[in-house]
């Protein structure tokens, strides 16, 4: 494995297991000053998880971008 996909390995991993800790913290109910960080924390690590793709994949930051949000607000797209 190349090092660029260890990397985004671990953003996945760290992703995935801060996710799980909002859910923790929201099936525990967690308080609203704890909750916010934790969602904080999950919503920056994908951010970073993004980033680590694109550069495993060899984009460039303009390139990435565009393609990860040219993906995600596809479905909300008007055809024609």
């Amino acid at each position: 494995m190349k090092w660029k996909w260890v990397i985004a390995a671990i953003g996945a991993s760290a992703c995935v297991a801060a996710w799980s800790a909002v859910a923790v913290g929201y099936f525990m109910h967690a308080s609203l000053a704890v909750f916010t960080g934790l969602a904080t924390v999950a919503a920056l690590s994908t951010e970073a998880l993004f980033w680590c793709l694109a550069a495993a994949l060899g984009l460039t930051i303009i390139e990435a971008r565009h393609r990860i949000l040219g993906w995600l607000a596809g479905p909300f797209r008007r055809k024609g």
